[in-house]
């Protein structure tokens, strides 16, 4: 198994000028480094909202909010992985950031059409026509107030771990996931395969809270990893291996990442069949 880790930004607004990927490179056990410019292009758009950004990860040189992601780098340990982000030299072009809804609504995007997703019975869809200024006007009670909540939220214990695996043109992705089935709509639509081609694996979920019921950019980015390392022919499970044909790549902390891997090959300490549920599609 490969290893990746994703660079994030240091910046809240801005572009990226340049990112120099050189050192990183020649760093020892790197397979490649990804970034905006030599990514491979996404392939659709799912239906659904199943994803939790408007844009893909790596979509384009724009930094929009702090910890955005601006790379993966894959390395044949994750040590050597976490080494190379490390040495990667970013150049930014900051911008003034925009920290209040009142400041962003003179650019802000227009949304159009009704919802996505099929309204669940609690949501109030207005029949086309409907004035809700003049409902709101005409209620018998108003209630007018602000509400600010920080930008962190969702934050279990555990650190997401995420193995994806190329196997005949098939993905497998053992995530943690509220949604597998979900999931998988929308990873096959972003990699332009049908979605009886994706399957997702989530025998424990772990702490959620809600944070790991949609697609997060680094489970798409972890499958991005794991196919280019199946074109260049890394193939983590080496040639002595049966399984050398298939091609895996991990983003996780040290400590999840051997737990995910003991999952996924079944290997000894991971829980039995017996004594876990396992949510798969």
């Amino acid at each position: 198994m490969v290893h990746a880790t994703v660079v994030t930004s240091t910046i809240s607004a801005g572009r990226v000028r340049r990112i120099d990927t050189t050192r990183a490179l020649a760093a020892p056990g790197v397979i490649t480094v990804i970034t905006h410019r030599d990514r491979m292009p996404w392939r659709g758009t799912p239906a659904d909202t199943g994803y939790l950004e408007n844009r893909f990860p790596l979509a384009d040189d724009k930094v929009t909010y702090y910890g955005q992601h601006l790379a993966i780098v894959v390395a044949e340990s994750l040590e050597q992985a976490q080494h190379a982000a490390s040495l990667l030299g970013i150049d930014y072009e900051v911008h003034e950031p925009v920290p209040t809804m009142e400041e962003a609504l003179p650019d802000a995007h227009t949304a159009s059409g009704r919802l996505i997703r099929p309204p669940w019975p609690q949501h109030v869809v207005l029949p086309p026509g409907a004035d809700p200024q003049a409902a709101l006007a005409g209620a018998d009670v108003r209630t007018d107030s602000t509400y600010r909540v920080p930008h962190f939220s969702h934050v279990p214990l555990e650190p997401g771990a995420v193995v994806a695996e190329w196997s005949g043109g098939t993905l497998t992705l053992h995530d943690c996931s509220q949604d597998v089935h979900g999931h998988r709509e929308v990873v096959a639509a972003v990699f332009g395969l049908p979605p009886e081609r994706v399957r997702v694996l989530s025998p424990l979920v772990g702490g959620a809270f809600g944070n790991k019921t949609d697609v997060w950019g680094h489970s798409l980015l972890t499958a991005h990893a794991a196919r280019v390392d199946s074109s260049n022919a890394h193939a983590d499970c080496s040639a002595a291996s049966p399984r050398s044909a298939r091609t895996c790549a991990s983003t996780t902390s040290r400590t999840a990442c051997r737990a995910t891997r003991r999952w996924a090959n079944g290997e000894p300490g991971s829980p039995s069949a017996a004594s876990r549920s396992q949510a798969s599609a």
